[in-house]
């Protein structure tokens, strides 16, 4: 196969984190995808090392044009488009493909037509020291595929070792199914469908800024899906190689501001939509539900009622539904993923 004739091309986003160019590349072969870095750097040695990663690699060097994750996407769109490459997948420095087919499954879906309608496409994430243990190729159940703010539950869907993910898996059931937002740290969309539905906010520069274009599809009534049968990691380990946090969000201000551009996602969150991103659990009756001694006693008593506890996102969207009757956003805020997901797509 010749390099860029998948059907997409990657896009990775590099911002004072130069080595991860090199650790992104270690861990599965794209010698014959595209694959553009578009590099946010402020530093000048960072520039000067992401432009030798990249060279050394094979992988395209673009200066970002404008900062911010939806003028990165539309800086690939711009360098694909002259390859005749409609689809972008984006990918965290710290995920890669696992299965020797990934890309091939993708741009099969792809060249299918089987994914024109929808908005964002996530995968099977297998996220972290809880996921990655539970990696058993082709018969590997779903693990984390989406976070849901307005569902009951955690704000994910997930499994972990505590009841707190209220998402009923049926890992028998291979077919597509719809999401709030998909887990980021991979990331498929038509081109096409980006320009014409989504608005550019500046103020979502890596933050949230998957979670602002799901919902930007939701309220138009296109829905975000998940491929549950692809798998990508995210080893969040791989970071600490490169004296990086192994949470993104760890660290002052200063320096969050300084790899992933701002900080201030939460607030520009509630002031854009309206509601809290804040999947702890609200104070009900005057308890707190997130104290120590009462999610204790919950757990040691009551473990499968934690996830009916209402979150602060939940608790707060009420104030602002009115605004969403008759949008997709109200739809999954009614639906309980206890009873598995609120849409399966038979393609």
């Amino acid at each position: 196969m010749k390099k860029g004739k998948y059907g997409f091309g990657i896009l990775l986003v590099t911002r004072n984190n130069p080595g991860m160019v090199n650790e992104w590349y270690k861990h599965y072969d794209y010698s014959d995808c595209e694959v553009l870095n578009v590099d946010e750097s402020t530093q000048k040695d960072s520039i000067k090392s992401v432009i030798n990663n990249c060279n050394k690699l094979g992988i395209s060097y673009q200066k970002a044009s404008k900062s911010g994750l939806f003028n990165n996407l539309q800086q690939a769109k711009k360098f694909f488009d002259k390859k005749d490459i409609g689809w972008v997948l984006y990918m965290h420095h710290d995920a890669y493909p696992l299965g020797e087919n990934v890309l091939q499954d993708i741009s099969n879906i792809i060249e299918e037509r089987k994914a024109t309608e929808f908005g964002v496409i996530g995968f099977n994430i297998l996220h972290g020291d809880f996921d990655l243990p539970h990696w058993e190729g082709l018969n590997t159940s779903c693990r984390t595929t989406a976070r849901a703010p307005l569902e009951r539950g955690d704000g994910w869907y997930r499994r972990l070792p505590h009841p707190s993910s209220r998402m009923s898996y049926n890992d028998n059931d291979a077919r597509p199914f719809a999401v709030e937002s998909v887990m980021w740290t991979t990331a498929l969309i038509n081109s096409k469908n980006l320009i014409d539905n989504i608005a550019n906010d500046p103020r979502f520069v890596f933050f949230h800024a998957w979670d602002d274009i799901a919902f930007q599809f939701l309220k138009r009534n296109i829905y975000n899906v998940v491929f549950p049968k692809i798998a990508f990691a995210h080893d969040q380990r791989l970071k600490l190689k490169h004296k990086l946090p192994y949470s993104s969000p760890q660290g002052n201000e200063k320096k969050v501001n300084h790899l992933y551009g701002r900080s201030d996602h939460l607030s520009m969150w509630k002031d854009k939509w309206g509601f809290d991103w804040n999947i702890n659990k609200s104070t009900v009756l005057g308890i707190d539900l997130n104290s120590v001694w009462f999610m204790r006693i919950m757990r040691w008593f009551l473990p499968k009622y934690i996830s009916l506890l209402p979150t602060i996102s939940r608790v707060d969207y009420k104030k602002v539904q009115y605004k969403y009757k008759g949008t997709l956003i109200d739809d999954f805020y009614n639906h309980d993923p206890k009873n598995g997901p609120i849409k399966y797509f038979d393609l």
